[in-house]
């Protein structure tokens, strides 16, 4: 019986982790990163929108604690007919809510 409550209350923890769902917008407000990142098996997606393109990427983290998390986002799809995209680095600030790729630095709600 033990064992069972264990599991029971460990189950939850091994099955959702840590993850961050939010939306950034860069200051001009042309770019928007749609975000869902789950740190704990480090993988997840953003959707960047950006004058008419809307595109997937697939993201890889290599890198996380709680006031930092660093990843690549590579090309997976798009809603508005892009065949392929450039891969980009990119680091989030969970504490700060703020995204950053390049030279672009979004805010997140």
């Amino acid at each position: 019986m033990k064992i069972f409550l264990a599991i029971l209350l460990l189950a939850p923890s091994l099955s959702w982790g840590k993850n961050y769902m939010t939306q950034c917008v860069s200051e001009s407000g042309n770019s928007i990163y749609d975000l869902s990142l789950n740190i704990s098996f480090n993988f997840g997606t953003i959707r960047y929108r950006y004058k008419g393109q809307d595109i997937i990427y697939d993201v890889h983290i290599y890198s996380s604690d709680d006031d930092l998390v660093k990843g690549i986002a590579t090309f997976k799809s798009s809603n508005s007919g892009e065949t392929k995209g450039n891969p980009f680095d990119f680091k989030y600030f969970p504490s700060q809510n703020e995204f950053s790729e390049l030279n672009i630095v979004a805010k997140c709600d």
